[in-house]
């Protein structure tokens, strides 16, 4: 039988608190709290200024059951695909960004909301690079699906290391279990003046 490590479960629980649905008039995708009023997420998510941002409530229930927090753009970023929502003030502790570069092989996990229309899944892998590619981006042995974007990546220490960006597709199964993250050194470089 598979048993958790009691530490790793308690960081999940920790990390699910701080992900955030973001729903936008064509879709959905993830968000992180990363300060008591702002969400950080992707810019290719954004097609509207104002989106609807859910935070965990214990269970993965269906949007319909819970009232949506309304988020608005602050920032968008001219250099990579991040940007900055603005939400009312929670008293949830956000997220801790690690400045640095992850080692390669470092174990991660995400909680996300999957393409299949399931939400704060947990799923876990390794830094697959250590060096970022043309885009600024590692690339993480990971499979994910089309809502995780924006989904935290978290160390074993409960921080954040990067925010998934992208995946890889095969033609052949559809995912090849490569993604992309936008690492914690490039969110500080981003977020100095904004934060």
């Amino acid at each position: 039988a598979c048993v958790m490590e009691p530490r790793l479960g308690y960081l999940e629980q920790n990390a699910r608190a701080i992900t955030v649905l973001v729903v936008v008039p064509n879709g959905y995708g993830t968000g992180i709290l990363i300060a008591p009023d702002k969400v950080l997420t992707v810019n290719h998510l954004l097609v509207t200024d104002k989106v609807n941002v859910y935070f965990y409530e214990g269970t993965a229930l269906p949007i319909s059951t819970t009232i949506p927090i309304v988020g608005e753009v602050i920032w968008r970023s001219d250099n990579i695909d991040l940007a900055l929502l603005s939400i009312s003030p929670t008293d949830i502790s956000p997220a801790i960004v690690v400045c640095q570069l992850p080692p390669i092989g470092t174990p991660i996990f995400i909680i996300g909301h999957s393409g299949l229309g399931i939400r704060w899944t947990v799923r876990y892998g390794n830094v697959a690079a250590s060096h970022l590619n043309s885009r600024d981006t590692l690339i993480i042995y990971m499979t994910t699906s089309g809502g995780d974007s924006g989904a935290g990546v978290f160390n074993y220490d409960g921080k954040l290391i990067g925010i998934i960006v992208a995946r890889q597709i095969s033609r052949l199964s559809g995912n090849d279990g490569f993604s992309f993250m936008i690492p914690g050194s490039k969110i500080c470089e981003e977020l100095v003046n904004i934060i």
